[in-house]
């Protein structure tokens, strides 16, 4: 069976920013990251980071894997996939070979030129 969605594919458990919490510096190196709580910072990640529902991101981001839930304020930069669902709201730009958006997503940015753009419905949460 092949695994479709992204939180599938990881090796390696993820490193979590729970709901409650705020980081306010920037996260750097090789890991995982899902994050419910705030982050006030950029981040240069080797891994995936899943951005969730009520998760708020201000600053710039480049990783392997990015899927954006909540509110995200700066770019996003990824080696491979960004994965913007529909409950999030983005303020910036996106950069990655293929960026998937869902139905219902709100983005106030631009693509950029050379990114394979696909539109999809959501068919589980």
């Amino acid at each position: 069976m092949r695994r479709q969605r992204a939180v599938d594919q990881l090796s390696e458990l993820p490193e979590v920013v729970e709901a409650s919490s705020v980081q306010a510096k920037d996260l750097c190196g090789r890991r995982n990251l899902i994050v419910h709580g705030e982050v006030l910072g950029d981040g240069q990640v080797e891994g995936s980071v899943f951005l969730g529902p009520a998760s708020r991101w201000t600053g710039s981001l480049s990783a392997d894997l990015v899927v954006i839930k909540g509110r995200f304020e700066g770019n996003v930069k990824a080696r491979h996939k960004i994965e913007v669902r529909g409950t999030a709201s983005i303020h910036g730009n996106l950069d990655a070979p293929v960026i998937a958006v869902a139905k219902g997503a709100l983005i106030d940015g631009d693509y950029a030129p050379n990114s394979c753009v696909i539109y999809f419905e959501e068919r589980r949460g």
